[in-house]
């Protein structure tokens, strides 16, 4: 899986400077640059025409990654790390993620008894609030109920 134009990605990798490097090289691609023509070619031969997603691709390619997917999962990982746990709720809550909650609650349980306070931006207690999500109500359900550890 490696390139012949091989990168190391920064140890606190921005994805949307991946982005923008990856318009770059579509643009650098489609305006004939001799570098993005060999880029390209070494990862995607038979293509004359590229999108940004093939740009993605090559430049996730050329950082060791299988795709542009991998990519990204792996600077969002990195992201993650360097946010607090109750940011990582936060998010948690707002992409319904039941399971991403249940985890948090687990590994952070001080959090457990903030569940109702305005750090997390319910108009009603967390309970009601996600009252038409049974995932989400049997996750507030066991953190209300049960203690920590």
């Amino acid at each position: 899986m490696s390139s012949p134009f091989g990168r190391s990605l920064p140890s606190r990798p921005d994805l949307a400077q991946q982005k923008k490097l990856a318009k770059e090289l579509l643009e650098s691609f489609a305006s004939g640059d001799a570098e993005a023509l060999a880029r390209v070619r070494s990862e995607l031969p038979d293509k004359q025409k590229i999108v940004l997603a093939d740009a993605q691709f090559v430049l996730a390619r050329e950082y060791g990654f299988e795709n542009w997917a991998a990519l990204k999962q792996h600077c969002e990982a990195l992201a993650d790390d360097k946010r607090s746990p109750e940011e990582r709720m936060h998010d948690a809550f707002n992409r319904r993620d039941a399971k991403a909650v249940r985890t948090l609650f687990e590994k952070n349980p001080a959090l457990r008894a903030r569940i109702n306070d305005p750090l997390f931006a319910f108009d009603s207690p967390a309970i009601v609030a996600y009252a038409k999500d049974p995932a989400m109500v049997d996750v507030l359900l066991d953190v209300l109920t049960c203690s920590p550890g």
